[in-house]
């Protein structure tokens, strides 16, 4: 005969169980470069604005899934692999609405597509970011 029990786990906050976010509103009024929403141990959820002339550096998450949902404009995703020669990049380019998958060791740079801002959300699996982190807006 199988058991049904409950059981209940300790959580920091019980309040996070259950969240509801409205994640594109979020990204739409965000005028920040970067900005932490909400996150856990596994996850975390920041949004960011890019003016035309703004970027966010290459990069690499060694361990990390990046989902990244542009909620306004475009935004191009330039990648290569972690030892590709600094001339091989693929650039694939998502429109408000689309989202792109950023898989662990690939090295990627995110730009505004045409020069205009663009709006954006990015989840992290597992956490990357936490509500300390501070991130300088970058220029071309």
């Amino acid at each position: 005969m199988i058991s049904h029990r409950r059981v209940h786990h300790r959580h920091r906050d019980d309040n996070k169980r259950v969240q509801v976010v409205n994640l594109h509103k979020h990204a739409i009024k965000n005028k920040d470069y970067f900005k932490w929403i909400t996150g856990t141990d596994q996850f975390s959820i920041t949004v960011q604005c890019l003016k035309k002339h703004e970027f966010v550096p290459r990069e690499i998450h060694e361990h990390i899934t990046q989902i990244i949902n542009v909620h306004k404009g475009g935004l191009q995703v330039i990648y290569d692999e972690q030892d590709a020669p600094s001339t091989d990049k693929i650039v694939k380019i998502a429109l408000a609405g689309e989202d792109i998958i950023v898989n662990p060791m690939t090295y990627h740079k995110l730009q505004p597509l045409h020069g205009k801002s663009v709006k954006f959300s990015s989840y992290y699996f597992p956490a990357e970011h936490s509500p300390e982190d501070n991130r300088e807006r970058q220029y071309q």
